[in-house]
């Protein structure tokens, strides 16, 4: 079942973030499709988390989506609508945390089956299930908690 909608939280009003992820849900007979991060990534290391990435030089979200799933997956987007976006700081090792904003969306239909194509670890996991994986990224977490 595909949910109608996953929480929303604020986002940081009136501040400019440094990058910008958008990333799907894919959903299948009561199971969501979920990455294992490298433990190299600068955002969320080793974690559990939608497949997606940054958003390229003037690439709006929704194009970022469709080419990165592209990319990583072999899949074409067909259906898809925003379920969620998010800001998080992501401290550095000098100077101020890095302000990412994510936009998730929610995969309606898609054409070809989902393959790890960058060599990521891939898993149809059960949504009730999902949000409580004890290595899954926070805001990934939070928006599967349905």
């Amino acid at each position: 079942m595909i949910p109608e909608s996953l929480p929303f939280p604020e986002l940081t009003p009136g501040r400019r973030f440094d990058t910008a992820t958008a990333g799907g849900f894919l959903f299948r007979g009561g199971r969501v499709l979920l990455e294992k991060r490298s433990v190299r990534a600068l955002l969320s290391p080793g974690l559990w988390d939608t497949p997606g990435g940054k958003l390229q030089e003037d690439e709006a979200p929704e194009e970022a989506l469709c080419r990165e799933l592209r990319e990583e997956l072999g899949i074409q987007v067909l259906r898809f609508r925003l379920g969620t976006a998010a800001d998080e700081e992501v401290p550095r090792e000098e100077g101020p945390p890095l302000l990412c904003r994510h936009f998730e969306y929610i995969v309606l239909e898609w054409k070809g089956e989902p393959k790890p194509l960058e060599g990521q670890e891939l898993s149809w996991i059960p949504i009730e299930q999902a949000g409580n994986l004890k290595e899954v990224n926070p805001l990934t977490a939070r928006a599967l908690d349905i």
